[in-house]
Order: C-alpha cells, then structure tokens, then sequence
C-alpha cells in the first residue's frame, strides 16, 4: 500500500465561500484491479465533494475511509467545507480540526 498525504497546499476558503478545497493529479501507477481510498481521520463534514459528488455520510468511524477510484480523473478536487480560514493565505495546511486526509493505494 502506497499511501500520498493530501494535508498540506490546501486553498482556503475564498471571500464569500466556507470551503476549504484541494486540487490534485491521478495518482500513478494505480493497476488494473487497484483501488484508491480517500481516507480521513475524522468523517467529511456536511456538502464535502469530490470532483462535485458529495461523499457519501458513512458511519462515523475513525478513520473514515471510502474507495473514490471510479470517481478520479486525471486531474480531482476535493471540497471541504469548514469554518477556519481566511482569504488572505494563499494555500495551506488544512486546519488541524480536520485532522489528517490522505490517499492509500492498494495496488493488488
């Protein structure tokens, strides 16, 4: 398992906007019959997205861990909505009370 942390170089929310969001690549080497997990150590909160689907509200386990393979494209973003930020920052780590948000790649 390869595992790539999406915790950093996130971009705070914008005037207007709650929205934490992280914008990242097809993660490579991903084989046939691999898998990719966005896995969070707490659960998304409320209207979270990738690629404008909302993640589904799983039972709130720790870690929080769902399988977006079939939902990636060669170029993805992650939306999360919170209340910490500001427009001023350019990007970011993601606010500690998120914890930590990652991928695990299960190459099979």
């Amino acid at each position: 398992m390869h595992t790539i942390d999406l915790t950093n170089a996130w971009e705070p929310p914008a005037a207007g906007s709650r929205a934490w969001v992280r914008r990242f690549g097809r993660p490579s080497g991903v084989e046939p019959g691999g898998r990719v997990w966005l896995v969070m150590d707490v659960p998304p909160p409320a209207g979270a997205s990738l690629n404008g689907v909302a993640l589904p509200a799983l039972p709130e386990a720790a870690p929080w861990r769902f399988d977006v393979t079939p939902r990636l494209g060669q170029r993805n973003e992650l939306v999360l909505p919170l209340d910490a930020g500001g427009s001023d920052m350019r990007r970011a780590p993601l606010p500690a009370l998120r914890g930590g948000v990652r991928l695990e790649i299960d190459v099979a």
